[in-house]
């Protein structure tokens, strides 16, 4: 069976530090990240059989758009100010395999292709009942 689901979501965070001082003496102070996003996407479900067991797929193609992205900070009294990237492109892969009492579950992703704060990351799981 396969199963098309769409995906929208709204996100903002925030976070900041009033002042430090590190190991080699220079202050931060003022320091704050703001982060407002909305975005879109679709997810493909697949159920299959593969070498007699079940395997589930789910694939993931989304769009986010940041409408705000700053950060600042005040560092040896220096103010340093940073911008996110405008639009990111989201890529997950998702994969679950079933082996009697034992599941093995495998990811991929990629965020922010084609801008200066892209993410990759992979992650590999096997359950086991005892």
């Amino acid at each position: 069976a396969t199963e098309l689901v769409g995906r929208v979501w709204a996100r903002q965070s925030e976070v900041s530090l009033d002042a430090l001082t590190d190991a080699t003496g220079a202050r931060v102070s003022d320091a704050h990240a703001d982060q407002t996003s909305v975005g879109a996407g679709v997810e493909v479900e697949a159920d299959a059989i593969l070498g007699g067991r079940p395997l589930a797929v789910a694939s993931f193609v989304g769009v986010e758009q940041m409408l705000d992205a700053d950060t600042s900070t005040i560092v040896s009294g220096h103010r340093l100010n940073s911008e996110g990237p405008d639009t990111r492109l989201l890529l997950r892969l998702d994969a679950i395999w079933g082996l009697d009492a034992t599941t093995l579950e495998a990811g991929v992703s990629a965020d922010g292709l084609g801008t200066k704060d892209r993410e990759f990351s992979t992650d590999v799981e096997i359950r086991a009942e005892f």
